[in-house]
């Protein structure tokens, strides 16, 4: 186990050489807080070291409890820097990134919760983000990306599901989400570890829009995923008595795809 503290607090990330040491759902952390020197790298090493063969695509660990997206021989969505330009709903997401930079400052913990390859990581160190960016996933090949896509900035990942992150209460300043809640079973346990580990702002961007109707719980068409459309109502009602209060649309837009395309702030209401 391998340890390193700041202010007093405990992080750590857990050896996955040693066999049968490790739930692959469980969190695993590396290098998380800035440093004098770019971890990314020195991470990305380690994780390719333990946990692949070549290739970050040809991911070779034990079928243990993972996730659909651990099971993926490709990554979903852009990879590298070169693809990220030609990504998607750009409007959605400077008006997302318009948010944190108008929120942040050098010291601002910002948590990007399904993190993917590190798109918004990279996005906002390119419109001059000062803060400290954290990348979380339940997927290793894209978390080797994202890590490499972000060398050489004061980012930080950690590969964990959503239900189980292990950081302090009221650690990151901004959490913020996009197109993940849908994915997942429920969003209870999710919703209620990231509420938990918000300080300031929490920030939702659904690509499936809410509705007024009761939660519609259903498998995604082609992939094995859910795919849920979940009542407005509810979710805010279940925020609320997390802590999680006072939303605000910050962007509304129909997509003729997509839908109804939103972005949602909360304050954190600290008891």
């Amino acid at each position: 186990m391998h340890k390193e503290s700041d202010d007093n607090i405990d992080y750590s990330y857990t050896d996955i050489s040693k066999e049968n040491s490790i739930r692959y759902k469980k969190p695993f952390y590396l290098f998380p807080e800035l440093q004098n020197i770019p971890k990314t790298k020195i991470s990305q090493i380690y994780l390719l070291k333990l946990a692949f063969e070549g290739n970050p695509e040809e991911i070779k660990i034990p079928d243990v409890d993972l996730t659909y997206f651990q099971t993926l021989k490709i990554i979903q969505g852009p990879a590298t820097i070169d693809r990220f330009n030609g990504i998607g709903q750009q409007e959605k997401r400077i008006a997302l990134e318009d948010f944190i930079m108008s929120r942040s400052s050098t010291y601002t913990r910002v948590l990007d919760a399904g993190c993917n390859t590190g798109v918004e990581g990279f996005r906002l160190y390119s419109r001059g983000f000062k803060g400290i960016y954290f990348g979380l996933d339940s997927n290793f090949k894209s978390l080797v990306y994202a890590m490499d896509n972000l060398e050489g900035t004061p980012s930080s990942f950690i590969l964990s599901d959503l239900s189980e992150i292990n950081y302090p209460d009221n650690f990151f300043d901004i959490v913020f989400t996009t197109g993940v809640l849908e994915a997942l079973p429920y969003y209870e346990s999710a919703l209620q570890e990231l509420s938990r580990l918000t300080a300031k702002w929490f920030v939702m961007a659904p690509y499936i829009h809410m509705s007024e109707e009761p939660d519609l719980i259903k498998k995604h068409a082609l992939i094995d995923v859910n795919a849920n459309r979940y009542n407005r109502k509810k979710m805010f009602d279940f925020l609320n008595n997390h802590g999680i209060k006072n939303p605000n649309v910050i962007y509304s837009q129909n997509d003729p795809e997509l839908g109804l395309q939103e972005i949602i702030v909360f304050e954190k209401v600290q008891n």
